[in-house]
Parts: structure tokens; C-alpha cells; sequence
């Protein structure tokens, strides 16, 4: 398939190696993907009882480092010229937003604007017992969190005074740094928190055409209820076994950002080669039209 109106990102797996990632995605913008999609996780628990809840793949269970995924969007940045960098999810709740501003400011800056930025509350509860966070002040957390951004992003001083992060006047940015924000997952609050204050909602490996045509719909009512349907939205979907047929279904309904791979495919224990040779094949497979040089 070469149909033009589809973009194809390339999900590569939290556990890799970061030298490898930046492999990675120097080969996919060759390839002509739109962009790298980066997971992440901060540690393996050494005893996880958390279920991941999306496909039998078991991240955090066979031994992975997790590299910090905003340092590495950062090696990415300054190794392409291209390829856009989305975090598939940021961890917001597990980190306090002043730090996250910092952090995602300096990666926008060496990227020329290309990282955006995807949002979730994760599924690991170990990660917050670690980190001393309640887990069921996820939501909330990453609520206030994305409030906390949005304003060190505007540009110039401000202040925040919330129930969980209370600070006076400062200054992250001097000017405005634009960053697209996503909403990850698959649950009745991300759902609400995407069309409240997200440009985009990222699903999740598990879901059907069909489950991702409603999950749209409802998106699209809660837009309209907000107020928020007269700006841009997107949606993308993640498709771990992606073929032209089924990527041509997707694009028939309208859904035209296309995600493939992740550590349901080529695993972190792979050598380079193999994660590469995958990356290739991938793109001639969906005829992936190369960028002109």
C-alpha cells in the first residue's frame, strides 16, 4: 500500500538499549516513518504482582533496564533532522511537573520542536509504592500535573497552588514552547481527560477497528461537550502486526496515524540487526514511500 495520507510511527520498545534506539530511529526517518514512539517505565520491580493490561506481552518482567525517555528523545533529537519524537506514555504522576517542564523543554529545544508529548497514568503500581505516591491519585496527579505544564510551557512567570503541587512565582521558559499533548489509554477517564485537554488520543495494542470507531465517537460527543470540538484533534492508533490490508481498513475509517512494532514484536533481548532488519521490512511490507533527499 502507498496510500500518502497515512503516517506510520514507529513504537520501539522502553527496554532497548539507548545507543540502539537512536539506531533505531535514525533508520526509520530514512525509511520515510513520521515518527518514534518512546515507553517508558523508571525501574523492574524486583517482585511484580501489577498485570499489564493490554496483551499478553509482560513488560518489567524479563530483566529490562528502562533508559529515561526524555534523555533519549534528546540523543534522537540531535542524530535525525526529520522524524518526530512521541513519549508513549510519560509517566507525568510519577514526577513532580516542574521537573517534567525542564526536562521536555530541553528535548523540544534540540529537537526544533518535533517531540510530543504522550500522557498517562501507567499501570505498575510498584512504581508508585516506590516513589511513595498513593496509586489512586494517579488521575488527579496527572490532572494537576498537565495543569502545572501547560503553564511553565506558556512562556514567562507564573504560579501555581494545587492539591498537590503549591509553589510561588517562577519561570521555566521565557517564551512559549509549543508541545501536542496525547492522552494515552482506554479507560472512561482518559477518555474525559483527552477531550478536556488534549490534541490527540493514542490507543492502546488491544483494540479492534471497530472499538477504536467508538471510542472516537465517544471522544468526539465529550469534545463537543467541553467546548473544546472547534480545535484540532487527532488519533492514533497502535498496530503491533500491521499488514496493508488491515492499515487500509484503518485509513478507510478515517484513521490515518498508524503506530507499529513495540516489544510485541522485536524484543529487547534481539541484536541490532535483527531490531533493524525488522524496521526494514516493516516499511517495504506497508510500502512506506521514502523521504526525498
Amino acid at each position: 500500500m502507498s496510500d500518502n495520507t497515512v503516517k506510520y510511527g514507529l513504537q520501539i520498545s522502553f527496554t532497548h538499549h539507548p545507543t540502539e534506539i537512536v539506531e533505531q530511529a535514525i533508520l526509520a526517518e530514512k525509511l520515510g516513518f513520521d515518527s518514534i514512539w518512546l515507553g517508558e517505565h523508571f525501574f523492574r520491580p524486583g517482585n511484580l504482582a501489577s498485570v499489564y493490561p493490554y496483551t499478553p506481552h509482560k513488560p518489567l518482567s524479563t530483566g529490562e533496564e528502562c533508559p529515561d525517555s526524555m534523555v533519549v528523545a534528546g540523543a534522537i533529537a540531535v542524530s535525525t533532522k526529520r522524524i518526530n519524537i512521541t513519549t508513549a506514555i510519560y509517566l507525568l504522576p510519577l514526577r513532580h511537573p516542574l521537573l517534567a517542564a525542564r526536562a521536555i523543554t530541553s528535548a523540544q529545544a534540540l529537537s526544533g520542536n518535533r517531540v510530543r508529548l504522550g500522557v498517562g497514568v501507567g499501570w505498575a503500581k510498584e512504581e508508585y509504592e516506590a516513589f511513595g505516591i498513593p496509586f489512586n491519585e494517579r488521575g488527579a496527579r496527572l490532572d494537576e500535573g498537565i495543569d502545572v505544564l501547560k503553564k511553565a510551557l506558556a512562556g514567562g512567570e507564573f504560579e501555581h497552588h494545587g492539591r498537590f503541587y503549591d509553589f510561588n512565582r517562577l519561570t521555566i521558559a521565557n517564551q512559549y514552547v509549543p508541545l501536542p499533548l496525547l492522552v494515552g489509554g482506554s479507560t472512561p477517564p482518559i477518555f474525559k481527560r483527552a477531550a478536556r485537554v488534549g490534541d490527540a488520543w493514542a490507543g492502546t495494542p488491544d483494540l479492534s477497528l471497530q472499538d477504536c470507531i467508538e471510542k472516537r465517537t465517544l471522544i468526539e460527543a465529550l469534545r463537543k461537550e467541553y467546548g473544546t470540538d472547534n480545535k484540532p484533534f487527532s488519533y492514533y492508533m497502535r498496530m503491533p502486526a500491521a499488514t496493508p490490508h488491515l492499515v487500509a481498513e484503518y485509513a478507510e475509517a478515517g484513521f490515518t496515524n498508524i503506530t507499529v512494532g513495540g516489544g510485541q514484536v522485536v524484543k529487547w533481548t534481539d541484536p541490532l540487526d535483527k531490531k533493524l532488519k525488522f524496521i526494514d521490512d516493516i516499511a517495504k511490507l506497508l510500502e512506506i514511500p521514502k523521504p526525498r533527499t
